[in-house]
């Protein structure tokens, strides 16, 4: 299924999907010719708008336009609406354009809310907005009303407008039967091999693969196909004798009709994500965060990726990530002294650039991306951010990953050691990544999109780690 614009040539596609019992909840009469052919001139036009604020696009499934979903961000809260050929209910669709939208609304048009409704003698529309992310907030005059509130997560990692449509694939396309079927079209030696789902990401879905290997598919973000590429085409590069284990690529898949997006197959490392199975064992865990960096921190040839987003670069470019992150957080009242994380701050930024040659960095090492078994780290994952600068980006992950008294004896282990204007542009990067965990904390708590309760509580402990040991 695949988002796109309406063209001239969907008008009799338009009055198909407005007809029989998709309109019965609409309260109005099927569509007629001239209607359908006015309704499609007024989707092109608006396409051409800039700024735009108006969306009306098709869902198309293998080049048969099922339905339309539509985006008025003119004024007030942004409304969201859909309306699906009836011989296609049932299937999905609605819900992954659904996300779709959302998506353009947030990642691309930066807004902070959608609203939608339905008829209550509706409530299939009901759980397809449930499923999208969308909380039901009030119900009058036969009628639910809807909220979808922004993922905060571009506090951390801002997401740069997009132009191209049709966009990744959504969670209810990726099947084990789509997979198998990937498999036996390019590399039949593993479609044998049983196939479970493992984990769902911001940008891909993991499927386990046998004992040993993954299947990585793009399914959430634009950005996710170039990433995986990176990852094949980088991570064997890395500095040989890294000391914890992590996803090493061995066979790449290419787009094709079945899946337009290029996947990736891995070793699959075990162990549980920290945010849910968090670090115990601080010493242990501090001693193996350090090896681990010490080993990766090597110079990267000339060649290497830059770092998207501005990591591995200077901090003052995310002064207004922080910024926002910090004000959002404020007004949740989840930060109780934002005045101390501002001081931290600012002495994170003013600190000296780093000088050193670009160095091998992960770039997104958070609690999420550390996997863990018994109390302390056994792998990392997720390489997607893989870049070459300054390691100030990965050595603020102490104060996220390790309990209380890590980040000491981390900086003991690491090697050479940290100097002192790199330790204060780490701080930095440690209070942009726990303001960003905060906010996806406290969305998850809320059932709002984008949100993972789980983070919130490893970054509220980094943050008060950070204020407590500044100077």
């Amino acid at each position: 299924m695949n988002l796109r614009e309406l063209t001239a040539n969907d008008a009799h596609a338009v009055r198909r999907i407005y007809s029989g019992s998709s309109v019965r909840h609409l309260g109005r009469a099927a569509m007629e010719h001239t209607e359908a052919h006015q309704y499609v001139e007024q989707a092109v036009c608006w396409a051409q708008e800039h700024p735009r604020v108006h969306y009306i696009l098709g869902i198309d499934v293998e080049g048969d336009l099922v339905g339309v979903v539509k985006l008025n961000a003119t004024a007030g809260p942004a409304k969201l609406s859909y309306i699906l050929r009836e011989d296609t209910w049932g299937r999905g669709y609605a819900t992954a354009a659904v996300v779709g939208v959302l998506a353009v609304a947030f990642d691309r048009l930066h807004l902070d809310s959608v609203v939608a409704k339905h008829r209550t003698a509706n409530p299939a529309s009901g759980r397809v907005l449930a499923k999208a992310g969308f909380a039901r907030i009030d119900e009058t005059e036969g009628s639910a009303y809807y909220a979808a509130v922004s993922c905060p997560f571009r506090c951390l990692r801002p997401i740069a407008p997009t132009t191209v449509l049709p966009m990744a694939h959504t969670p209810t396309e990726i099947t084990a039967d789509l997979v198998r079927r990937l498999l036996l079209e390019q590399h039949p030696d593993l479609a044998d091999l049983p196939l479970r789902l493992g984990a769902r990401g911001w940008d891909n879905q993991m499927w386990r693969l046998g004992d040993d290997l993954a299947v990585r598919l793009p399914w959430a973000t634009d950005s996710a196909s170039a990433l995986l590429r990176k990852e094949h085409a980088w991570l064997p590069a890395l500095p040989p004798g890294l000391s914890l284990p992590i996803p090493v690529p061995q066979r790449l898949g290419e787009p094709s009709e079945r899946f337009p997006h290029p996947w990736l197959v891995t070793t699959w490392v075990p162990g549980t994500p920290a945010d849910r199975a968090p670090v115990t064992r601080a010493a242990t865990a501090a001693r193996a965060l350090a090896a681990f960096l010490t080993a990766l921190h090597q110079p990267a040839p000339a060649e290497a990726p830059a770092g998207r987003d501005a990591r591995g670069g200077p901090l003052a470019p995310h002064a207004d990530q922080f910024i926002r992150g910090l004000s959002e957080a404020t007004d949740m009242g989840l930060i109780p002294d934002p005045d101390a994380v501002r001081a931290v701050w600012d002495d994170a930024v003013t600190a000296p650039p780093w000088t050193g040659p670009a160095l091998w960095i992960h770039g997104d090492l958070h609690p999420a991306n550390v996997l863990t078994t018994d109390g302390t780290l056994c792998g990392v994952i997720d390489f997607g951010e893989l870049c070459a600068g300054d390691p100030a980006c990965d050595l603020a992950a102490p104060w996220n990953l390790l309990p209380d008294g890590g980040a000491d004896l981390f900086h003991q282990a690491y090697e050479p050691a940290v100097d002192p204007a790199t330790l204060r542009r780490a701080c930095g990067w440690a209070v942009i990544r726990a303001l960003g965990g905060i906010l996806i904390g406290e969305a998850g708590r809320h059932n709002r999109p984008g949100g993972k309760a789980t983070w919130g509580p490893p970054a509220h402990a980094a943050l008060r780690r950070l204020v407590a040991t500044a100077p």
